[in-house]
């Protein structure tokens, strides 16, 4: 009964008292009879005032209004739990091993591109913000697997999300991203033939070239010169809008403060140089003050690996350039000078 648990506890009190211990330390596991008291105390309304009495914390009731939210757009999801499950994927993505199961996810690449979509470019939702920055950044991270890159290029509406947000997000870091997505996924040799065949991928590469943020004309420039690895993009990224890319590589070059970024333009256009075609040859060697620049970069450029790839982008010129071709004077200028 409630009286012969409450007469034993007195009588423990006592006799642990008398042997020098101290009643209020008279703390027990719950599976021991100590916490049986208090269980008998508390269900007879019993208070006890001792201010060093164990007292088990409140947990608070949840709601289903903590879990749901009101956006339709979202469902029946809570956006705060869409946030938290984004910014757990972007931990989980880093690690090397997760990289190609949590590709082959099936839904998962869908998710992150619905979410980066659904998310209004805007620079005052910080919420929607980092939602999309950390979306984009998990397809970042995927893309960096050697096993994900081909599977993602062709992922229906990958490239087209990505590129929409290299070209119109508000926010530095999203077009950060985007470049370093495109620069991953070039960085496959079956790729790249694909990547440069792509609606608006190069003309989006162009744009990113001339970007405020200098890690992302970084990402870009690397992107081409990567590219511009394979024999059969030459020719195309040579003559794309009349010369487009090889003006603003050579722009890059000579004008860009970042090493890095002039450094990638240079191998860009040593690499188109290399694996050239006879387009290639015409085109660059035709493009006004391209070779001038390349001269001009070798002699005054402060970095090493940026003097030394303008020289040998000069030197296979000079192996396929000849008289009578119209560019060859320029490019007699342009030795001389280097």
């Amino acid at each position: 009964s409630v009286e012969d648990i409450s007469h034993l506890e007195k009588t423990i009190y006592k006799n642990d008292s008398n042997n020098g211990i101290n009643g209020v330390n008279l703390q027990r596991p719950q599976d021991d009879i100590g916490s049986l008291f208090v269980d008998a105390d508390t269900e007879m309304g019993i208070r006890n005032d001792d201010i060093f009495q164990f007292k088990e914390p409140q947990k608070k009731s949840m709601t289903p209004g903590d879990y749901y939210g009101d956006d339709s757009d979202c469902g029946s999801v809570c956006p705060l739990a869409v946030q938290k499950i984004l910014k757990i994927l972007r931990y989980f993505s880093r690690v090397l091993s997760a990289m190609e199961p949590l590709a082959q996810q099936v839904g998962l690449v869908d998710s992150l591109l619905y979410q980066m979509v659904k998310r209004p470019h805007s620079l005052y939702d910080e919420d929607d913000n980092a939602a999309r920055v950390d979306a984009i950044a998990v397809i970042v991270n995927l893309a960096c697997a050697e096993e994900n890159k081909i599977m993602l290029v062709y992922h229906p509406g990958l490239l087209d999300v990505v590129v929409n947000i290299a070209n119109f997000d508000p926010l530095d870091e999203a077009r950060e991203h985007a470049a370093i997505v495109i620069m991953n996924l070039a960085y496959a040799e079956e790729n790249k033939v694909h990547m440069v065949n792509q609606d608006h991928l190069l003309d989006t590469l162009i744009h990113l070239l001339f970007d405020v943020s200098p890690f992302t004309r970084r990402y870009a420039s690397a992107a081409l010169f990567t590219l511009a690895c394979t024999y059969a993009n030459t020719a195309v990224m040579s003559r794309h809008c009349d010369g487009g890319i090889l003006e603003a590589l050579r722009k890059v070059l000579l004008n860009d403060p970042i090493d890095e970024a002039r450094m990638n333009a240079a191998e860009a256009l040593f690499n188109m140089a290399r694996n050239n075609s006879d387009d290639t040859v015409e085109n660059m060697g035709n493009h006004p003050k391209l070779l001038a620049s390349l001269a001009h970069s070798v002699l005054t450029d402060y970095s090493a690996e940026v003097r030394a790839y303008s020289a040998r982008a000069l030197e296979w010129l000079a192996a396929d350039i000849h008289h009578p071709m119209v560019c060859h004077p320029a490019l007699l200028k342009a030795l001389t000078t280097a």
